[in-house]
């Protein structure tokens, strides 16, 4: 959620900084991870959740306004790329899934 927005002018230098309010996606994913991570699904259909992303952060973040483009243009893989790089850069809203281990092999 968006809280707060400055604008500074400085000659011909213009920046604008937003505040956001992201405590509840973080707390979201942390709270998953306690429950032993994002796994659903039974074990022929099992998907593994990558984390919370908050709303405002499609607009915000440019890894996030690349995927987006990537997928309004159909190319899955650059979008999939994209939204594990932002996981990557914001650990924090990432979900943490641990490792399976089938007759010794990790999946």
């Amino acid at each position: 959620m968006l809280i707060d927005q400055k604008l500074k002018i400085d000659g011909d230098k213009v920046t604008l900084r937003n505040t956001v309010d992201v405590s509840a996606e973080i707390r979201a994913a942390q709270a998953m991870t306690e429950r032993g991570g994002g796994r659903f699904g039974d074990k022929n259909s099992e998907c593994v959740m990558m984390g919370y992303i908050p709303p405002v952060m499609w607009q915000l973040d440019p890894w996030l306004i690349d995927a987006q483009r990537a997928k309004h243009e159909g190319d899955k893989k650059r979008y999939h790329d994209r939204v594990k790089k932002f996981f990557e850069m914001n650990p924090a809203f990432a979900v943490v899934t641990p490792k399976k281990y089938v007759q010794g092999c990790s999946l």
